[in-house]
């Protein structure tokens, strides 16, 4: 066939299919949904090229292009990708931002696993080793800056968590669901949001990220064995199935009041073996005498 002779609307349908892919289909759609626009891009067409640079034209115009004095921000959902710039350092410019992210994914079908691309005046990370020191992160963790977002901040994770959705530029090691570094900066500021942060643990794809392994640790090390840190942590070994602590931190479990924590989460979950997860993550191979688990 001649690619010359196929009409537009060959072309439209086409990507039409692939933005859909983007939308509604699997977490790992875009690479089906970027081989469509090869193809299409291969038969002579430059659509693919015009809907990656000015997206699909479905978002409205005040979110695909979003301007103010104090943050930038683009959406384009034929890349599934957020530009976002924060121009100075002020609670009002994050709670901008916060709120430009949780208008476009509450009221419009932008893809579910996306890249934020970001940049702001400030960098600061989580106190959280092994985190990726990514843009995203940067953004979370300066936003979180501010107790007065906080409300703004949980409003984002809920709108964005999704158990088989991710942060499309973070890989590997560093594979994170929508919303994780919301959950982590409010999850260490207020044990208030233990809630959404249990939820978070109980949602997340295990088999495919690690990352929240990393908040279990650094929380226990922070507060101890407390009931929100062992109810993170039977959340968290019951999903990720290979998590260990640190040996540092078994003294910490050794008194009345964690033990008896320990306890009364093993009788709430009512299942040993998901709760031998848990035992694994603290003490590993060398587990404690059987008396003192009963």
């Amino acid at each position: 066939m001649d690619p010359s002779s196929l009409p537009p609307a060959f072309f439209d349908f086409a990507c039409y299919v692939a933005l859909g892919e983007l939308k509604y289909g699997p977490s790992y759609a875009f690479v089906s949904a970027n081989e469509i626009f090869g193809w299409v891009s291969a038969l002579g067409s430059d659509l693919p090229a015009r809907l990656k640079r000015h997206g699909s034209g479905a978002l409205p115009p005040e979110l695909a292009r979003f301007r103010t004095d104090s943050v930038t921000a683009t959406a384009n959902d034929a890349l599934a990708v957020i530009r976002l710039r924060v121009l100075e350092e002020s609670k009002e410019a994050y709670g901008t931002a916060l709120g430009y992210l949780i208008e476009l994914l509450t009221t419009t079908e932008f893809p579910r696993t996306y890249a934020i691309e970001f940049r702001g005046p400030t960098k600061t990370y989580l106190p959280i080793k092994g985190l990726p020191k990514k843009g995203v992160h940067q953004f979370f963790a300066a936003a979180a800056a501010y107790p007065g977002l906080r409300p703004a901040l949980e409003q984002y994770a809920r709108a964005a968590m999704g158990e088989f959705e991710w942060y499309r530029n973070l890989e590997n090691e560093h594979c994170a669901m929508p919303g994780t570094f919301a959950v982590f900066a409010l999850g260490l500021a207020d044990p208030a949001f233990s809630p959404l942060v249990l939820e978070y643990l109980r949602l997340v794809d295990g088999e495919h990220q690690s990352v929240h392994g990393k908040f279990v640790e650094i929380y226990v090390a922070e507060h101890g064995f407390t009931p929100e840190a062992i109810a993170y942590l039977v959340a968290c070994a019951s999903n990720i199935q290979h998590l260990r602590l640190p040996a540092t931190s078994r003294p910490q479990v050794a008194n009345q009041a964690s033990l008896e924590a320990l306890l009364a989460a093993k009788l709430e979950l009512g299942d040993d073996g998901l709760f031998s997860y848990t035992l694994y993550a603290i003490w590993g191979s060398q587990l404690p005498a059987t008396g003192a688990t009963r």
